[in-house]
């Protein structure tokens, strides 16, 4: 089928309105669970990732309440309840690597991360080997280098740290997203070169606006 466009014949007036970046959303959805308080996320993402995200985080303790387009989060660190569980995220890679340095960041328990089965074949070795240089406890469930993950949450000391930025920016983001929370920041060399930054651009935006 083709289509021919047409200049318009007279001023074109209205308003639309275009589908919410999931990449924002869930970066803004980290954001506010680790902030204290009430956040409100307007005309938040539907996307699958921003769904598992949205309820992962409400499994581990932080206040969630759809207001019919925006969600309001009621969250901080310290909201997150120490418990053991086990999180599905299915096959939705951002949520993944986001809860990996989250829950290894803060006083959560014991949870089991797990997700698809082509979930268990998607390597996360940089990231927790980044992790574990900083006091995280990340244990591989199943293959060497890839989820499933047991993470024993604890609030990290923080300090100096090395990811590879080659396979994934969303290594560099899940680190970034995490710093505040460890106790004396955190400093991050990035090797290899750095794939996709303009989504590590997007993550300190959002950062900035928290």
């Amino acid at each position: 089928m083709r289509y021919k466009i047409l200049p318009p014949q007279r001023p074109i007036n209205g308003s639309i309105t275009i589908s919410a970046s999931k990449s924002f959303t869930n970066r803004a959805l980290i954001c506010a669970a680790t902030t204290a308080g009430i956040s409100t996320i307007r005309s938040y993402s539907p996307s699958d990732d921003s769904s598992a995200l949205l309820n992962a985080l409400s499994q581990v303790g932080i206040g969630i309440s759809d207001q019919g387009g925006d969600v309001l989060i009621s969250g901080g660190a310290d909201a997150i309840i120490n418990d053991s569980r086990v999180i599905d995220v299915g096959p939705a890679g951002t949520t993944m690597r986001f809860l990996v340095s989250l829950l290894a960041a803060t006083d959560s328990g014991t949870t089991i991360l797990r997700g698809s089965e082509r979930m268990h074949e998607r390597p996360i070795k940089d990231l927790v080997n980044a992790l574990r240089t900083i006091g995280a406890s990340i244990e591989y469930l199943g293959k060497e280098g890839c989820p499933p993950l047991k993470i024993i949450g604890n609030v990290l000391p923080g300090g100096s740290v090395t990811v590879s930025g080659s396979t994934s920016s969303q290594f560099l983001t899940s680190l970034l997203l995490a710093a505040p929370l460890c106790a004396e920041g955190l400093a991050i060399t990035v090797e290899g070169g750095l794939v996709s930054s303009s989504y590590v651009g997007t993550t300190l935006s959002v950062m900035r606006a928290f």
